[in-house]
């Protein structure tokens, strides 16, 4: 009798593990989904980048599409207004009309303005190696690159929406962020596309 108890028990628990880990897995591929489909992202990140021998904040006005991610610093004071495009072939800086290329992000002390650019990556295109949840989140880990230049990408994600992410090589935190005021946008050419076929001469 004890055994006949048992058996659907161990059953309920089994199916109720499995329709856990199937809720989790959901959020990461519904939100890479839905961010595919709209074509543009907005954030803000309250962004650490600690170094080991320094620590920098910083607070960064976002957008990131597929194939690029683009900046405003907000904070700290010093560096507000300067502004940054980053995609897979490198970064351009810009301050006051100055703008000043930066080399591709292969090195392990990976800079505070490329963080959005990767975090993109890791939610459109990144391997997700593993989900777990806890205190009312749901964890995602990402990897990008191959070898010796693969970085780690942790999100933890609430309501559907990334909140906080990590960035490190594997084995040190490089970046944190915290990620607000988050939202999906369609791509201007798909808004628009009404009047550019006005201006290109149909009719309205």
């Amino acid at each position: 009798m004890r055994l006949r108890r048992a058996v659907p028990m161990m059953m309920l628990l089994l199916l109720c593990a499995c329709g856990a880990a199937k809720t989790s897995a959901q959020t990461p591929v519904r939100f890479r989904t839905e961010l595919l489909e709209a074509g543009r992202l907005s954030c803000q990140l309250v962004l650490r980048a600690d170094y080991g021998e320094y620590v920098r904040d910083f607070t960064l006005d976002c957008r990131y599409t597929p194939d690029e991610a683009s900046l405003q610093v907000v904070e700290p004071e010093i560096a507000k207004g300067i502004t940054a495009s980053v995609s897979g072939e490198g970064a351009k800086v810009s301050y006051d009309s100055t703008v000043l290329a930066v080399e591709n992000f292969e090195s392990r002390r990976i800079s505070p303005m490329a963080a959005p650019y990767l975090l993109g990556k890791a939610w459109t295109e990144g391997y997700i190696a593993s989900m777990g949840e806890s205190d009312g989140l749901e964890t995602t880990e990402y990897t990008l690159g191959y070898g010796g230049d693969t970085l780690k990408i942790t999100t933890d994600f609430q309501d559907g929406r990334p909140v906080h992410g990590e960035i490190s090589d594997g084995q040190t935190e490089l970046i944190s962020c915290e990620i607000k005021d988050l939202r999906l946008e369609k791509k201007e050419a798909e808004q628009n596309e009404d009047v550019k076929t006005y201006v290109g001469g149909g009719q309205p």
